[in-house]
């Protein structure tokens, strides 16, 4: 079996308001990859859902290529890319409502091997 290989990683603040906020991140893949991204949240009540698009929030004809049912779960997931190029993994994060927490973050953490190396 073959492991992965460390990508990138990113962190990002949230400061929690009474309005929804999209916290966008680019994500540079290669085509015939296998990907493994862990999203990690702090301080959340409230549910984050995660999309992944091919263009970014400020492109109105964006499609939505991966959402939390892609995933293994909502926060562990695992893609073969089949088109290389950049893409956006937005983060919606709801508002406050209910919760005590003020502040948080959020982490993604990508890892990736060779497609055809993983079928050896």
């Amino acid at each position: 079996m073959v492991g992965y290989t460390y990508d990138s990683s990113a962190y990002n603040p949230v400061q929690f308001t009474d309005k929804p906020q999209t916290i966008e991140v680019v994500f540079s893949a290669y085509a015939g990859n296998l990907y493994k991204l862990v999203f990690g949240t702090s301080f959340f009540d409230e549910n984050v859902t995660v999309n992944i698009y091919d263009k970014s929030m400020r492109v109105k004809n964006r499609k939505k290529l991966y959402d939390n049912n892609s995933g293994i779960d909502n926060m562990f997931w695992e893609l073969t890319i089949s088109k290389p190029g950049t893409y956006y993994i937005d983060y919606s994060v709801p508002p406050k409502g209910t919760s005590t927490a003020s502040d948080g973050c959020l982490v993604i953490l990508i890892g990736y091997q060779n497609a055809l190396l993983a079928k050896k």
